[in-house]
């Protein structure tokens, strides 16, 4: 294959041109653990055909082209004008193998194959995946209305008995022995067969009375699914591999069951990765850089363990991309305790701050616990005016009583109220805001209430008279009363599944409603809801909850 053409000509440039003393590989130090020198590591990543990112949202780098037709397969004839012949190596040699292997079995057999993706991955019109490299969309093997084995030349729709509306029928023997031979390779192993249920259970019935392995009977009832959200393949079967050990390390990622027959070498996995982080560690700013960019993609826990070890670094622009890079890949808590850590190592007031307008939205008790000790600190006072040299101690306080907003927890309320009469103003609006959201209200109760009082209500004493009466309620009560004095119509008790559309209408008004609906879904659907959600990422997030439940 063409990459495998490209590895061969730099391997033998390395092998037989001289080396001059700069070119040649530097000598390790004796402390790193890595077996492979740098530049075996470097070359493997800039020469082999990768797939990088999810299916659905990902590229491939040095794409290899499946040929339109060979002896043993032949792409439908809309793929010539789409382009979308083109994935990782591994995936076009497993797709001319399997053809072969089909070929071998039931001479004259030919493998009909439809998209597989672009040459530099991305999206295609056809589908939501084809993005990285790893899928392909084959056809069934069929037999026309009169029993002969023959070639469809596109993909014909298949009724839960394996017939198509114009007589054609699904060819089972040649069908499952592509399937078998997919789902017992192992470089690279198959993920997913996207197909028809009830095309898998004929598949599966003939195998079983064949004799065939239960072993292969089982991994076979493990990788052939009808997926839940997209359409029910029932024209064709849409072929995922898992990515390679190099794919991982170029920031591969994968969702979904991992096969017990894909094969990596861990060892490698983490030597490489501890390497990379020992250059961030040690190395100069640019090598380290382009270490921590290596290491940031890689979606292995491993990886980011390494990464968390690294949020105290020394240097302040490396130490905001570690901890960018933790946010996006651990789960919320761990998230929390490694910037906690670097908020305690770091010397830099301008990185608290940015930690802290980080950690606010995070709905954790050591967050609010590190708020309340800012705010009881002599840097934050109610009575405070910050001056133009002092807008880090400011941000720091506005991120404090931010994340006391988000907290849910009414025993904050009289803390928030202390700064409705602050001297600053921007610190006054804050706290006005975070009692805002943490009771649902815009206004005290609307209830009883002309225009004249409510306009009154932006006053500190005001707002201190309903704080004080609303911390002694229960928060389902408060926030119900809250919800129906703002037009939604709740049952009595808030956390009832009844009250989800009402909710999820309260989720899409925005402030100050739209954080209390939902943690009152979170309550309802039991759903984890650790991390405050944008807008729009809220919407979409709970539309897709509510829809799966």
């Amino acid at each position: 294959m063409l990459g495998l053409m490209r590895l061969f000509v730099i391997l033998l440039a390395v092998t037989v041109a001289p080396l001059s003393p700069q070119s040649a590989p530097r000598k390790r130090d004796s402390s790193s653990p890595l077996l492979l020198e740098d530049w075996l590591i470097e070359l493997r990543l800039e020469t082999r055909s990768l797939s990088v990112g999810r299916a659905n949202s990902g590229e491939v780098v040095r794409s290899d082209i499946l040929p339109l037709k060979g002896n043993t397969w032949h792409t439908l004839p809309t793929i010539k004008q789409r382009r979308t012949n083109y994935g990782t190596e591994a995936l076009v040699s497993t797709i001319i193998q399997a053809s072969q292997a089909v070929a071998a079995e039931f001479p004259g057999s030919r493998l009909e194959i439809g998209n597989l993706g672009i040459r530099s991955g991305g999206k295609i019109r056809q589908s939501m995946s084809h993005q990285s490299g790893r899928d392909v969309d084959l056809a069934f093997f069929y037999r026309d209305p009169k029993g002969r084995a023959r070639m469809a030349r596109e993909f014909k729709t298949l009724d839960s008995n394996g017939k198509t509306s114009d007589g054609w029928t699904l060819d089972v023997p040649r069908t499952w022995a592509l399937v078998r031979f997919l789902v017992t390779r192992e470089d690279p192993a198959v993920q997913w067969i996207f197909l028809f249920k009830p095309l898998k259970t004929m598949l599966l019935e003939y195998a079983r009375k064949a004799g065939e392995d239960r072993e292969i009977l089982d991994r076979a009832a493990e990788i052939l699914h009808q997926p839940s959200d997209s359409n029910p393949h029932d024209d064709h079967m849409h072929l995922r591999i898992h990515c390679s050990q190099w794919d991982l390390l170029a920031g591969c990622e994968e969702y979904g069951p991992t096969r017990p027959q894909r094969t990596v070498d861990e060892g490698l996995l983490l030597e490489v990765i501890s390497h990379w982080e020992n250059q961030v560690r040690t190395g100069n700013k640019k090598e380290s850089l382009r270490a921590l960019e290596r290491l940031e993609r890689v979606s292995l826990p491993v990886a980011h363990e390494a990464l968390a070890r690294l949020v105290c670094h020394p240097d302040e622009v490396i130490a905001q991309k570690v901890l960018e890079a933790v946010e996006r890949w651990v789960e919320p808590t761990e998230f929390v305790a490694d910037a906690l850590e670097a908020y305690s190592c770091t010397p830099s007031m301008p990185f608290k701050a940015r930690i802290m307008d980080a950690l606010a939205s995070y709905r954790d008790r050591r967050v609010w616990k590190h708020s309340l000790l800012l705010l009881n600190g002599p840097s934050c006072t109610s009575d405070r005016t910050f001056d133009s040299q002092e807008q880090i101690s400011r941000a720091l306080c506005l991120s404090a009583l931010e994340a006391l907003g988000f907290s849910g927890r009414f025993q904050y309320a009289n803390r928030l109220a202390d700064y409705l009469d602050a001297s600053d103003r921007s610190v006054r609006q804050q706290a006005l805001h975070s009692i805002q959201r943490l009771f649902a209200r815009k206004l005290p109760a609307l209830r009883k209430m002309n225009s004249k009082r409510l306009s009154r209500m932006t006053e500190p004493e005001k707002w201190e008279e309903h704080v004080n009466q609303w911390k002694r309620s229960r928060w389902e009560e408060a926030v119900r009363d809250a919800l129906t004095d703002d037009g939604f119509k709740l049952s009595p008790k808030l956390l009832e599944t009844k009250n989800i559309p009402e909710l999820y209408r309260a989720v899409r008004r925005g402030f100050p409603v739209s954080y209390s609906a939902q943690v009152a879904l979170s309550r309802i659907l039991r759903a984890r809801f650790e991390a405050v959600f944008e807008q729009s990422q809220a919407i979409s997030y709970w539309h897709r909850l509510r829809r799966h439940r």
